[in-house]
């Protein structure tokens, strides 16, 4: 009857220790399962915030798309960039007296102070150009 008894004792021991196997094995996953839960709901958050950046992207550009699309975008660019006028409309560019400028190799310096206008500079002409017609109308 000993050797019976000492059988159940080590079949409850066995028991026992398949038991608390099993309930580590569930605590740790459960462990893991619940860290990838907390890791998916920050990923969900990031890409929440991002879809709302991508959608107030997406508005600024359908309303630069429309403004683009507009005739007054057209007009700007024409006359601005492509240097059209409208029908009927004069449109007057100075010239120095010297014909156009080379253009300069280097831009000044930021922060440097404009140049003082030189003698017969273009305002000059305008000026000389206007006065004379009103004074004198055979002069060129």
């Amino acid at each position: 009857m000993r050797n019976r008894t000492s059988t159940n004792t080590l079949r409850r021991q066995l028991f026992r220790a398949l038991v608390a196997t099993f309930v580590v094995f569930y605590v740790v996953a459960l462990l893991g399962v619940t860290m990838q839960s907390c890791q998916v709901r920050q990923q969900v958050e990031g890409l929440r915030q991002e879809v709302e950046e991508l959608r107030a992207r997406n508005q600024e550009l359908a309303a630069e798309l429309e403004y683009v699309r507009s005739a007054e975008y057209a007009e700007k660019v024409a006359r601005e960039e492509l240097r059209w006028s409208r029908e009927g409309e004069r449109v007057f560019v100075p010239v120095p007296a010297g014909g156009t400028p080379a253009p300069t190799a280097t831009p000044p310096p930021v922060g440097a102070s404009p140049p003082a206008p030189a003698a017969g500079s273009h305002w000059g002409e305008w000026l000389r150009f206007f006065l004379r017609r009103g004074v004198d109308q055979s002069a060129p």
